[in-house]
């Protein structure tokens, strides 16, 4: 049985999963972790992708990042259960994937719609659990490798520091518009994924970054930016 639906799964079918988040270097960390695990995950880059493929394709569960873009996973989830209550469907289970999961966020979480909350920085064992709770394991366990976290993200550091380098532009720019709004999504996104890559000094310059631009402090934010710039030419020399 799986969380929320009264059909049943043929023994030995293989979860599909449909995983949300608009941002690719984390969703491409994201899939490659859930396919060694053995399920089978769709991407959606948008909430609005996302609602495409769930008219197109009925998935076992939705895995979906809380900030982002026009439909945030809070908008995503409700227009979900609406639809599900107005069609009568099934109940999908979906777990919210935030950087910011205080106790208010996951009670929020919970009271809108939401089957559970993954914590970025991503904790791999208790993801594992939280999935096998939602909606069982993947493929048969004994054919899976054993997953070696590390070297899934050392093969996605090039396109992890491509990706924030050009988040860090996209911020200077803003800066000089007096865009915080931009500054505190951009940031946002930096504290959730520098820890998953072994970066924790991102996700701490991430949280500056989010702090300062949701006080509209525009010295604050510009002494970040130059951490940041500073600690991804380090990072990259690190990792080389």
């Amino acid at each position: 049985m799986r969380a929320g639906d009264d059909t049943y799964r043929m023994p030995g079918s293989v979860p599909q999963l449909l995983l949300v988040d608009d941002d690719a270097s984390s969703r491409v960390l994201l899939v490659q972790v859930l396919s060694s695990w053995g399920y089978d995950v769709t991407e959606a880059s948008s909430g609005a992708e996302a609602l495409r493929r769930l008219r197109e394709h009925d998935f076992d569960a939705l895995l979906t990042d809380l900030e982002m873009p026009v439909i945030t996973g809070f908008v995503l989830v409700r227009q979900i259960r609406a639809r599900e209550e107005t069609l009568r469907t099934r109940r999908t289970p979906v777990m919210a994937i935030s950087g910011h999961a205080t106790l208010a966020v996951r009670r929020e979480c919970l009271r809108i719609g939401f089957d559970g909350v993954l914590s970025k920085p991503f904790d791999w064992d208790v993801a594992r659990e939280l999935l096998r709770d939602l909606v069982g394991t993947g493929r048969d366990p004994g054919s899976q490798r054993p997953l070696d976290v590390s070297s899934e993200v050392r093969s996605l550091l090039p396109s992890f520091f491509a990706a924030r380098q050009d988040d860090y532009s996209k911020m200077v720019f803003a800066l000089r518009k007096q865009e915080f709004d931009e500054i505190d999504r951009l940031g946002h996104r930096l504290k959730g994924s520098g820890g998953s890559f072994g970066f924790p000094e991102l996700s701490t310059i991430g949280e500056m970054l989010e702090v300062a631009a949701r006080a509209g402090d525009a010295g604050s934010c510009a002494e970040a930016l130059g951490a940041l710039g500073a600690t991804l030419r380090e990072a990259v020399l690190r990792a080389a």
